[in-house]
């Protein structure tokens, strides 16, 4: 069963100003955003929505119908979920145990029911979608010979393939749109870190079905610590030079109680980097950590991509989660990945009371009620 590497999570605003001092920015920021309530004895019951071994699709091998499995990305779009199953397929689209070639993409209701289906050649690492005109785009082959796919409302698949190779000399993992942007994450470099970027910006032709790309930022990036308050060896405003191999993406949401609206990724190590308009932080956390996902409001649930049961987890919807908590995936790629609270104030990871099903998430995406 696929598992995702243990990854280290990045926030990065739109631009960087180089050789900009940020001592300045974390302490103001650091008191401007109030952190998120502290709730006593959360206790969130995780449920089962979807089940891999309930759906089938053709195996692209032997034309045999065959179970889903290893879910990857989540994305939402119009009151809809989408899920990524890999099938078993590896890094570099390599043929399963069985043969096959193809993951699925999944389309359901918030309930578990299935709208929809779509085979794609190659692993579908990542899934985002464009809010403006409701394109579902996957990655697909996060350690080379990668692509994309869109999805367009009423089912038509565009294959796009890259305009160039690319410079990290890996593939891409993670995508997302931060507003009408697309973005998706350089993932496993092998590249020197000086030349490889972190990740590409992208637009899309659909009439050439060309994917045009360009470096947004460097896997060598300098930063500051961003703990506040920074111990000893970290004090708050001191350099560190980053060294990434980026996999998921996204954004923010506006409840964040701190880097709000700011661009996430997950990479590799025990931090969390960020950005505001003055450069690169950095937030150190006491283990590796990985997706993470923003309450935006109350009535809303937290959906995750599990692939040690091969099913897609839902918790909240027995209890209401307070706007601003912030989740985050611990010991991503792990048989003992868990969700937890960061504090990104201070980077300390807080437990939740999740209880029900297994809860090893992969991606995380929190979802506000319809009705609110």
């Amino acid at each position: 069963m696929h598992l995702g590497k243990a990854r280290t999570l990045m926030v990065a605003g739109v631009a960087v100003a180089a050789g900009a001092t940020t001592a300045g920015l974390l302490a103001s920021s650091a008191t401007a955003a109030p952190a998120a309530h502290k709730q006593s004895g959360p206790s969130y019951q995780v449920r089962d929505v979807l089940y891999g071994w309930n759906m089938k699709h053709k195996n692209s091998h032997t034309g045999k119908s065959e179970e889903l499995s290893d879910p990857s990305g989540l994305a939402q779009y119009s009151g809809n979920l989408y899920a990524s199953f890999t099938n078993g397929v590896g890094a570099q689209g390599q043929a399963s145990a069985s043969g096959n070639l193809d993951s699925t993409i999944v389309e359901f209701t918030s309930g578990g029911s299935v709208v929809a289906q779509w085979d794609v050649a190659g692993q579908a690492k990542a899934l985002t979608a464009n809010s403006a005109t409701g394109e579902v785009i996957a990655t697909v082959n996060p350690a080379g010979s990668s692509s994309l796919y869109g999805i367009e409302p009423g089912g038509q698949v565009i294959h796009y393939a890259y305009s160039k190779a690319l410079a990290s000399k890996g593939g891409t993992g993670g995508a997302t749109y931060d507003g009408s942007q697309l973005l998706v994450t350089a993932s496993q470099p092998t590249a020197p870190a000086w030349s490889s970027p972190a990740v590409y910006s992208v637009s899309l032709d659909q009439t050439t079905k060309v994917a045009t790309i360009k470096p947004f930022y460097w896997d060598n990036s300098p930063a500051k610590i961003a703990n506040d308050p920074g111990g000893a060896r970290n004090p708050l405003g001191g350099n560190v030079t980053l060294s990434l191999s980026p996999s998921s993406i996204s954004v923010l949401g506006s409840a964040s109680p701190r880097f709000a609206s700011h661009l996430v990724v997950s990479s590799g190590s025990s931090e969390v980097i960020g950005t505001g308009s003055a450069g690169l932080w950095d937030l150190k956390t006491a283990e590796p950590v990985g997706d993470v996902a923003v309450a935006t409001q109350w009535n809303g649930d937290l959906y995750a991509t599990n692939p040690v049961t091969d099913t897609i987890n839902v918790a909240g919807y027995n209890k209401a989660i307070w706007p601003g908590t912030v989740f985050i995936v611990v010991n991503p790629g792990t048989s003992s990945a868990k969700v937890e609270q960061i504090d990104l104030q201070s980077g300390q990871l807080i437990s939740y009371g999740f209880w029900g099903v297994g809860f090893q998430a992969q991606d995380l995406l929190y979802v506000p009620s319809s009705g609110d």
